[in-house]
């Protein structure tokens, strides 16, 4: 009689079931302990507390100055990959100037008092 040998190691796909499974399960694992990015200026505003604290102020100043730079590069970047303009200043004297994509479209800021400046 043939006697077949039954490998005993686990199959290549085995570490990814145990994970799925700890997740299943409730598990924690490392990367869901990281804070959540904050998704805008108003979770930036809430999570700073009394802001009438001057630390508290300076620091939501600081990551609201973080963010919306952070946002801005990304939509330059979106804009030269796709050749629209970042800044386009107007015959009539108003500005516009990139500053985020929403819905996939870009968003620009538009100054319209150039004789106040």
């Amino acid at each position: 009689m043939l006697r077949r040998k039954i490998p005993l190691s686990p199959p290549a796909w085995a570490p990814w079931l145990i994970i799925a499974i700890c997740g299943w399960l409730g598990f924690a694992s490392p990367l869901a302990a990281q804070p959540a990015a904050p998704a805008g200026i108003a979770d930036i505003l809430e999570e700073a507390g009394d802001l009438t604290d001057p630390d508290n102020r300076r620091r939501a100043v600081e990551r609201v100055r973080a963010f919306e730079e952070q946002r801005r590069a990304s939509a330059v970047a979106i804009a030269r990959a796709r050749g629209l303009p970042i800044r386009v200043e107007r015959p009539d004297g108003t500005v516009r100037e990139l500053v985020d994509f929403k819905n996939d479209r870009p968003v620009y800021l538009t100054t319209y008092n150039t004789n106040a400046a």
